[in-house]
């Protein structure tokens, strides 16, 4: 005798199918309009890191190479962005109750170093994180916080940071192209900031009391436009340093 199959009505579960997707990920991305509130529980790790053309595909399009170094490394007359790695735990959407990677930029950095000023932690705060825009000229992130729900120390860590990030090899930086040196010489051809120059000037701004947006105005004058701190040459950093020196 065949068993009998009972009709079964199931539940319009958009939710689940969303948070098993993001289990599939380690990355946290905060999308175009969206955000995220979430828990700092490790790092963060600074490095740097680029992505650089090496040639082209068959279709035509170009060819990158993503180069990640410690922060304290170099590659003179390469363009070398400073990031930061945290690991977070997400406290609302599809990814709610998951661990993640969470890397960022200046933007970001900035505003929770304001809130580690305030709090004495960026792990004693829930953090949301904000993003407004979809392009890479118009997109803004804002980190702030709010009152915590869940303690730091409780959340288990899940990553090791420094393996997270995946440092170049020697083989990976052969492929670069050769580097693009300027008109100048000595310190103005190499094209990135030096790591002592970003300490000296983030201890010169503590010495002098001095707020992002002071520092903005002298980045601007010196640069001739606007730029974030790992945007500047060495010889753009070394008068921004000059003028906080005499400020």
């Amino acid at each position: 005798m065949e068993a009998e199959t009972v009709a079964k009505e199931y539940p319009e579960s958009f939710d689940e199918g969303a948070a098993a997707q993001a289990q599939t990920k380690t990355e946290l991305k905060v999308g175009a309009g969206e955000r995220i509130r979430m828990k700092f529980v490790s790092g963060p790790l600074t490095y740097r890191e680029n992505y650089f053309e090496i040639g082209t595909k068959d279709d035509g399009t170009p060819k990158k190479i993503r180069i990640a170094l410690p922060f304290a490394s170099q590659l003179p007359g390469h363009k070398m962005k400073v990031k930061y790695l945290c690991e977070v735990l997400v406290l609302d959407g599809p990814a709610k109750g998951q661990n993640k990677l969470f890397a960022f930029g200046q933007q970001v950095w900035d505003d929770l170093n304001v809130i580690k000023l305030d709090h004495g932690s960026i792990r004693v705060p829930d953090i949301i994180v904000s993003r407004k825009g979809a392009t890479k000229d118009d997109t803004k992130y804002k980190a702030s916080a709010v009152p915590s729900t869940v303690e730091a120390k409780t959340v288990p860590l899940a990553f090791n940071l420094e393996v997270e990030v995946r440092y170049a090899t020697k083989e990976d930086i052969d492929k670069l192209p050769p580097p693009t040196v300027g008109k100048a010489s000595g310190e103005d051809m190499v094209s990135v900031i030096s790591a002592a120059q970003v300490d000296l000037i983030d201890s010169l701004c503590k010495q002098k009391s001095l707020g992002m947006k002071e520092l903005s105005k002298i980045i601007e004058r010196k640069a001739g436009k606007a730029k974030s701190i790992d945007e500047m040459t060495v010889g753009e950093a070394s008068g921004v340093i000059e003028a906080l020196k005499n400020y």
